[in-house]
């Protein structure tokens, strides 16, 4: 019987490609989607994708770069871009399977702290996050060296405040340079797929099938009627009659549960908030208990074994303690107040279908591919900028789409929930809205200032792009400058040129005239126009007739004083907001010592310049050592803090007289200027809450003070963990001081290094030398001082009794132990074998100076 056209065996791929996609990942047919997308991609050009979720995207990239690494470019590279380090690792591993049977190395960079990361310097393929790619190009471009293709995962994200620019520079590189690597940009559904495809030089692959029907339905309280279908085949796109949940009117999520279990299917719940989730998450796990409990159905001592489970994971604070008990009915909450550890768990758990349900905030969406054979979408709405604002329509779609999984499921159902009053009315308009409304288009936000001082800065750096055609050029090339007439940037182009010299980030080396000759006629008669627009056609006429100088200057005859308007021309000036004046096309640029530093430790250039300010206010403090104004981590804390890369915590009214007395009591710390109010107590907060940290405040404690989740603490102290290792980089390279205050200055490099120390393990300065051991956290190293071990060496001398005591202890297990006093005496070992061995030719002579 011969194969279909579909089929995998008449790619035109490496044999061994094909027999691990089929009997590995039991995949022998092409969707229809694959099959148009394939043929562009395998034949090496630049390829935009934006077809629903889950079918198969992601095998057409890895199918490109197969063809490009094995057959048209051998020896070359991939990279693989992601948005989120959740989905990195999911495509990690896919990749790693099929590479390691095609003979393929695949790397994993995503930061300095993650354990994930692997040598990415002999790599085949990389998988790196956005901003991990643009890190790389600017500081170790020599891993990019044969670079053949990209794969850009959630391009549409160039939406995205946050994330977008910087993946929206990455990608510009590649068209400015107008290199050979080959583009692959994944992407959902979104309303202008046809202009981001002219952006990228791309051929165009859309669609809206899917290998699994979605039903889409509205769920007016417990009245739930179907809308539309969207199926791979004529015969599934009839829609059923509208139907009515059994269970409580006044409770649709909890009829929408019980209707699942019924099924035996399960289900994602998308709410709003965190504190939400959590809520209804709670709420339905009561009440399965207590069904189940009365049924005395088996399940139940099922999820008292995933409770056990989860509880090792936790860290002693009340969301683990929530989320223990709702395990307990099979249904768990999900964002990103939850630590790593516990977040996968659970994605994990509910991939092998041990949890019945996750109600999750619209982040899971995006941030992994977790599918479901029911999606409910309850809030549609979010509280933004004091307002509640409708979700963006292809958020929402985005969310839908998780319904149905491939290979498992014949029918995704995804439900939307019309709340209130007029339900049934409001079913309609939100129907027309989400479901048969299309998608935004995607608007570049590379436009806002900290994206443009951050990148025209690194282009300048270490880009390539150093005068000022190329700059203008190289934003012409970014989907910013395709959608929307360069002459609309060139002014905050300039303003940034301006700002970047005037603070020493950036040095100007002078104008070029050899570059005329590189810049279009166009542009430099452009750049040289009279702005004579009203002049009259007899003028060419007159500078062709003898005699007749238009240049000449005539004298005026009149008696008047020289005006304009009502001043004295000779008295004129612009006011201090004047327009700066344009800088020539062929000015060049050099980024200062100061500029590429700030550069290479992916700072904003405003961070930079705040924390060189203040680590100079610190040294001064250290040579003056004046009581009243003292050099404190809190006050090193609130100058990171005060950063454009900090992220603070928000605080709330309940809290404004705690931290207007905090704010008080440290304020003669400070090493920087105070803000507006709401702005300084946000770093005040921050500041305070780190300070509870490195003081070895435990969760629950930090939790119930500062109302401050885990994983929230987490990604604040990695970015406090980066400014402080950044703030002593920019101090080590200051030449501000001479050489008679270096010992002040050692000083204060130091304090910021021991303080970047304890904000990465969260301990005061006595457990430093024991939390450096892997497995020793801060809790197990307390335990050693408690014991009176107050160094590495003392616990080589270890008794037996001692031994016991430690072990007597909760977390100590024999195998821990003896890894850390064998790790402990590789280091002694290592250390002693460094020692300077005493030399009698190195005594010296009597007279010797």
């Amino acid at each position: 019987m011969a194969s279909s056209s579909n089929s995998i065996n008449k790619l035109k791929i490496p044999a061994l490609a094909k027999d691990f996609i089929q009997k590995k990942w039991g995949i022998n047919e092409l969707y229809p989607p694959q099959k148009k997308a394939i043929i562009p991609v395998l034949n090496g050009k630049n390829t935009l994708i934006s077809i629903p979720t889950a079918s198969g995207k992601s095998l057409i990239a890895y199918l490109g770069i197969i063809q490009k690494l094995l057959v048209k470019n051998k020896g070359s590279k991939a990279v693989y871009i992601v948005p989120l380090k959740a989905l990195a690792g999911e495509k990690f591993s896919e990749l790693s399977e099929i590479g390691n049977a095609l003979g393929l190395k695949v790397g994993l960079s995503l930061g300095d702290r993650d354990g994930g990361n692997t040598d990415i310097n002999h790599s085949d393929i990389i998988v790196c996050t956005s901003e991990k790619f643009d890190s790389l190009m600017r500081n170790r471009p020599e891993v990019m060296e044969g670079l053949s293709i990209i794969i850009a995962d959630e391009v549409h994200l160039i939406h995205d405040f946050s994330r977008g620019p910087t993946m929206e520079i990455n990608l510009t590189r590649f068209l400015y340079s107008n290199s050979d690597v080959q583009i692959i940009a994944l992407s959902a559904t979104i309303g202008n797929s046809e202009k981001l495809a002219e952006w990228l030089r791309a051929e165009l692959i859309v669609s809206s099938w899917r290998p699994v029907t979605l039903e889409q339905s509205t769920l007016a309280n417990v009245d739930l009627e179907p809308r539309k279908r969207i199926s791979s085949s004529k015969e599934n796109s009839k829609l059923p009659p509208p139907r009515t949940l059994k269970g409580p009117a006044s409770q649709p999520m909890i009829a929408a549960l019980e209707d699942s279990l019924e099924q035996n299917i399960q289900s994602l719940i998308f709410v709003s908030t965190r504190r939400s989730a959590q809520s209804l998450a709670r709420k339905l796990s009561e009440r399965i208990v207590k069904k189940w409990t009365r049924e005395k159905n088996e399940k139940i001592n099922e999820f008292s074994d995933l409770r056990t489970e989860v509880a090792s994971l936790g860290d002693e604070s009340s969301i683990s303690d929530s989320l223990e008990s709702s395990i307990q009915g099979g249904v768990v909450f999900h964002h990103a107040g939850l630590n790593s550890k516990q977040r996968k768990f659970i994605e994990e758990s509910f991939r092998k279908k041990k949890i019945l349900c996750i109600v999750a905030t619209p982040t899971l969406a995006s941030g992994i591919n977790l599918p479901a054979r029911r999606v409910i979408i309850r809030d549609l709405k979010r509280f933004e900028n004091g307002m509640s604002r409708w979700l963006s329509v292809m958020e929402v779609q985005q969310m839908l789409g998780r319904a149905g999984r491939p290979r498992f499921d014949n029918i995704g159902e995804a439900w939307l929930h019309c709340k209130g009053e007029r339900s049934f009315e409001k079913a309609d308009e939100i129907s027309e809205r989400f479901i048969h409304g299309n998608p935004e288009d995607v608007i570049s936000k590379l436009s806002s200032e900290n994206a443009l001082r951050i990148h025209i800065l690194a282009m300048i750096s270490t880009g390539g792009v150093n005068n000022r055609f190329s700059i203008s050029k190289f934003f012409k090339n970014t989907f910013l400058g395709y959608s929307q007439p360069i002459k609309m940037l060139e002014e905050r182009i300039e303003k940034w040129i301006q700002w970047l010299s005037e603070n020493e980030l950036i040095t100007r080396l002078g104008c070029e005239e050899e570059l005329y000759d590189s810049i279009p006629l166009e542009i430099t008669i452009d750049e040289n126009e009279s702005w004579n627009d009203d002049v009259p056609t007899w003028i060419n006429i007159a500078k062709d007739s003898e005699g007749i100088n238009l240049n000449q200057k005539s004298e005026i005859t009149s008696n008047a004083p020289k005006s304009l308007g009502f001043n004295l021309a000779s008295n004129w000036e612009y006011n201090e907001n004047k327009p700066k004046a344009v800088e020539p096309l062929i000015m060049t640029y050099a980024a200062s010592e100061f500029g590429k530093l700030v550069n290479r430790m992916y700072l904003d250039p405003t961070s930079g310049l705040l924390l060189r300010e203040g680590l100079r206010r610190a040294v001064r403090r250290v040579v003056r050592n004046d009581e009243n104004l003292p050099l404190t981590d809190e006050g090193l804390l609130y100058l990171i803090s005060s950063t454009d890369d900090f992220m603070n915590f928000w605080w709330k009214d309940s809290e404004y007289d705690h931290l207007l007395e905090k704010s008080s009591i440290i304020d003669n710390e400070l090493l920087n200027e105070k803000e507006l109010e709401d702005i300084h107590l946000s770093r005040i907060k921050s500041t305070w809450v780190l300070n509870d940290w490195i003081e070895e405040y435990e969760h629950r404690e930090l939790e119930k003070k500062h109302n401050v989740m885990p994983g929230d603490l987490r990604s604040r102290i990695e970015l406090a963990e980066w400014l402080l290792f950044s703030a002593k980089q920019i101090l080590y390279h200051d030449e501000k001081f001479n050489s008679e205050y270096s010992t002040s200055k050692k000083v204060v490099m130091e304090r910021v290094e021991n303080l970047r120390k304890r904000i990465r393990y969260g301990c005061k300065n006595e457990l430093l030398p024991l939390v450096i051991f892997p497995n020793i956290g801060r809790k197990r190293a307390r335990d050693l001082i408690n014991l009176g071990l107050q160094t590495p060496k003392e616990i080589l001398e270890l008794t037996t009794n001692d031994k016991n005591k430690l072990l007597s202890l909760p977390g100590w297990g024999p195998k821990l132990l003896e890894k850390l006093i064998q790790r402990i005496k590789n280091e002694v070992h290592l250390t002693e074998g460094n020692e300077k061995k005493t030399r009698a030719d190195d005594e010296p002579l009597p007279d010797e100076k």
